[in-house]
């Protein structure tokens, strides 16, 4: 076995290593969290009454007893019902379902992660290890996602949904990615099954298992062009009615990747959908055949049941109410503030005093070509006024009850009757620094060469700047059309309502840039054989996105908080003494 393959062998075996780690440390989470609450709260606690009675009903075959204050479909139930078969049905066996769906949930992401770097063509082959290794940290920072792995320990339907949801989305890709006709049939018949099973969990789960996909399958259709003609790109320079002549004339979709763009590309890009569409509209709905059964059948539900809502219609009114989508901005900031660290670097780097010299140049590698205009910045600020003026929606259930997070969040936003206006250019920001993630690392330099050095320009050959491609702009906008449909009809503000939108967000969001040495012995060198302990440091830390590591102590840091004041911080209501009330998401 020569050097290759022994270090090929041993770094797989890192892999395997990672992956048992990884779950390993997934499950005794779980594990742990779950034997914490079925101790503290051995009793059914809060909505868990609704759910626990209802699924013990389906567990001793009673199918036809629906308890009215239910307002999701019975998805969880039934696979309650199923492990029942084989196990107990009592609070903590039905509990502990959620543990096994975040496991299932965390299996699911690594798919996604590895099929979107594959749609990206940033796979495994000039780096396998640290890619492979850098997908298997992110999918334990999304499973450890306070907000979801909070309802690990409780029965709700939120992480089974979530499961579900991100396995029918799995599901796509594959259809748009499979090689053969006949692969990409039975992939749209596996997503369109999931997609309808998940609508089982949650009636929202129609926005990201049809809306979203049907968006990313036009935009798919409209980048595809014609075989044995060349692609036409339209220069991002173009003015909005170049860009519509071209788009008509060339059927050729503008689009541009994040880190490029300005706002004005978000609006070129729209219009080039458009336009696109209209001239290709037989591919499109061909495309968009799997999704619209999905869309469909929620439909002839929605019709049948007379409304969206089973169960408690009257507190559960779909309406329209959009500072919900300024609340996301800050939401996915306050979570994932390590993934956005480059575009907050850049703007603080511009901050007009002399002290920022030695941190611009500190921080150079996270620069932003294109930051925000005042005007843009204004007139987003304008739009999110009249919003919060207008639109600003608090429902009774937010003000009720003092056990959850977001009655005090509110009561923050009014103690005074400015605040809510004052923090609208907060969210504007926000929401900039997390678009702007999408886009990746944009100033990595290049690989130094010097022509006078031989030594350095062999050197410089040998190595390989590995980047991992950002999002373009047709995925955000996509994501965005989404993300709006899915809660802005909510007028109750959850911050379970916003783990889908987030999630989605984080498996798009790129990893660094990362530097292989492709022959690391040197030219006209024997390269040398890596030890155990250099292929881990090479794989965990040199080069390595080191913004990981600070998101898993972030998001442990706000589990172990949350979960010390839910089991240590009970308080009683004067109204029911002796009965411990506690504090949760």
């Amino acid at each position: 076995m020569d050097w290759a393959q022994r270090n090929s062998a041993r770094r797989q075996a890192v892999v395997w290593l990672g992956l048992l780690s990884s779950t390993s440390a997934i499950a005794f989470a779980c594990s742990a969290w779950h034997g914490l609450t079925c101790r503290a709260a051995p009793e059914p606690y809060l909505d868990e009454v609704f759910h626990i009675g209802q699924a013990q009903a389906y567990c001793a075959g009673r199918f036809d007893q629906w308890d009215p204050k239910i307002t999701t479909p019975p998805g969880l139930y039934l696979i309650s019902y199923a492990l029942s078969r084989v196990g107990e049905c009592d609070v903590r066996a039905l509990r502990a379902t959620n543990c096994i769906a975040l496991c299932v949930t965390a299996f699911v992401c690594g798919l996604v992660l590895h099929a979107i770097k594959e749609r990206r063509g940033t796979s495994t082959a000039t780096d396998p290890i640290q890619s492979i290794l850098r997908s298997i940290h992110a999918v334990v920072n999304i499973s450890f996602f306070p907000p979801m792995f909070f309802f690990t320990g409780l029965y709700y339907t939120d992480v089974a949904s979530t499961g579900v949801t991100l396995l029918a989305y799995y599901y796509f890709i594959r259809s748009k990615s499979a090689a053969f006709e006949a692969s990409s049939v039975a992939f749209n018949f596996v997503f369109t099954a999931t997609g309808l099973f998940s609508l089982l969990f949650r009636q929202t789960n129609v926005f990201w298992v049809a809306v979203f996909p049907a968006g990313l399958a036009i935009v798919s259709t409209l980048k595809s062009s014609r075989r044995g003609l060349k692609p036409i790109a339209i220069p991002q320079s173009a003015p909005f009615g170049a860009v519509a002549r071209a788009s008509w004339t060339y059927n050729v979709l503008y689009d541009v990747p994040v880190s490029d763009a300005s706002i004005e590309d978000y609006l070129k890009v729209v219009e080039s959908i458009v336009i696109v569409a209209l001239r290709k509209l037989p591919a499109v709905l061909r495309s968009i055949i799997a999704p619209s059964i999905v869309l469909a059948a929620f439909g002839a539900f929605v019709v049948w049941n007379g409304g969206v809502v089973l169960g408690d219609k009257s507190n559960h009114v779909a309406t329209i109410h959009l500072p919900q989508m300024l609340y996301l901005w800050p939401y996915i900031l306050f979570f994932s503030f390590p993934l956005c660290i480059g575009p907050i670097f850049s703007i603080v780097a511009q901050l007009p005093f002399p002290q920022m010299a030695r941190f611009q140049r500190a921080t150079q590698g996270c620069a932003i070509r294109h930051l925000p205009r005042a005007a843009v910045l204004g007139i987003f600020t304008l739009l999110g006024l009249l919003a919060v003026h207008y639109n600003t929606i608090i429902h009774p259930f937010t003000l009720a009850d003092n056990r959850h997070y977001v009655f005090y969040v509110f009561r923050v936003l009014r103690r005074h009757w400015t605040i809510p206006y004052v923090m609208v250019p907060v969210y504007v920001l926000c929401g900039w620094f997390a678009t702007r993630t999408l886009g990746g690392d944009e100033s990595a330099p290049p690989v130094e060469k010097k022509d006078d050095d031989a030594a350095a320009e062999n050197a410089a050959r040998d190595q390989i700047v590995v980047q991992d491609q950002g999002c373009y702009v047709s995925f955000v906008v996509v994501w965005l059309a989404a993300t709006t449909l899915s809660v802005v009809t909510a007028p109750l503000v959850e911050p379970r309502y916003f783990i889908l939108p987030w999630l989605m967000w984080r498996l798009h969001v790129p990893t660094a840039r990362t530097v292989v040495e492709e022959n690391p012995g040197g030219k006209g060198k024997e390269r040398r054989e890596e030890s155990w302990f250099e292929v881990l440091k090479s794989s965990l830390w040199v080069e390595y996105d080191r913004r990981l590591w600070v998101e898993t102590a972030w998001h442990l840091c706000v589990n172990m908080v949350t979960g010390f004041v839910f089991l240590q911080k009970g308080f009683s209501w004067p109204q029911e003494p002796g009965k411990v009330q506690r504090f949760m998401w």
